[in-house]
């Protein structure tokens, strides 16, 4: 199990906050994800033999979020 944070460009609101959590919650290999609006983070614990941090960003900018580093 691995963590990450990732910066999210845009996200102001509890709802963006359930947006980005939602998208990468349904991640195959996520096992949590937790968004903070006011930092504009969201923390991500996932299996990095199931899902690398590229498909967790495309996962983000499906839902029109932009996932720095």
């Amino acid at each position: 199990m691995e963590q990450i944070a990732l910066e999210i460009a845009a996200m102001e609101s509890c709802e963006c906050e359930r947006v980005v959590t939602s998208a990468l919650i349904n991640v195959p290999g996520v096992y949590w994800a937790t968004a903070d609006h006011d930092a504009g983070i969201v923390g991500v614990s996932y299996d990095p033999a199931q899902v690398d941090s590229n498909e967790l960003r495309d996962a983000v900018s499906v839902e029109g979020y932009t996932a720095g580093q």
